[in-house]
């Protein structure tokens, strides 16, 4: 379904990527260009599933959704689904912004959350919190950034009882040095869960 012909007025006809006018959020030549699709492994070796990757037109993407600029979901949401159409999932959960004081989840994590566990019939739930002030990743070295997030995530209250035994798809925007879900896998992991990831684009870091 596309959100943009049902409700116009939220919607600007043009590409947010390069502009071009007429085909939509994101143009037919971008979709091309942008949607690599492909499947990688996490620091932890659970499946990440990637859309795009940081370059480029990819990095125009992130940018443009990072600025309220959600026209393009719907899309990323059918990509989204064709990469995990063949895993098992259970719940999907979004990650905490690093660049807040407090847990906070970015609009467009959840409307990507929200509307691929409706797509799966399944369970969006916020159950990761973040409970400890750090730095954010986009300032540090390679190095820094392993270390940085190291316990700033925890499962809130209740949750061990219901992630426990299942498959937890944990959904993000950008997978650099892969710390920031290191951390995330390990809580469901400690607390008797599985994961894989899915995030909109990768960074060459990542191989």
């Amino acid at each position: 379904m596309d959100i943009s012909k049902i409700l116009p007025f939220l919607f600007i006809n043009e590409c947010v990527v390069c502009g071009k006018e007429g085909e939509g959020a994101i143009c037919n030549d971008c979709k091309k260009s942008l949607f690599v699709k492909g499947r990688a492994r996490t620091l932890m070796g659970n499946p990440l599933y990637f859309i795009t990757t940081y370059r480029l037109k990819g990095e125009k993407l992130i940018k443009e959704i990072k600025r309220g600029r959600v026209s393009p979901i719907p899309y990323l949401i059918d990509e989204s689904l064709k990469l995990i159409e063949h895993e098992r999932i259970d719940i999907v959960v979004p990650v905490p912004s690093m660049g807040f004081l407090f847990s906070y989840i970015p609009e467009h994590l959840l409307l990507i959350g929200k509307g691929i566990a409706r797509r799966l019939n399944i369970r969006y739930l916020p159950i990761i919190e973040k409970v400890k002030k750090v730095k954010s990743q986009t300032t540090l070295s390679t190095q820094e950034r392993l270390r940085n997030p190291l316990g700033a995530f925890k499962l809130k209250m209740g949750a061990e009882k219901i992630i426990k035994d299942k498959r937890i798809l944990i959904v993000d925007d950008v997978y650099t040095s892969g710390a920031t879900m290191r951390e995330c896998e390990r809580e469901i992991l400690n607390h008797g869960g599985s994961s894989l990831s899915l995030v909109i684009s990768k960074t060459s870091l990542l191989s």
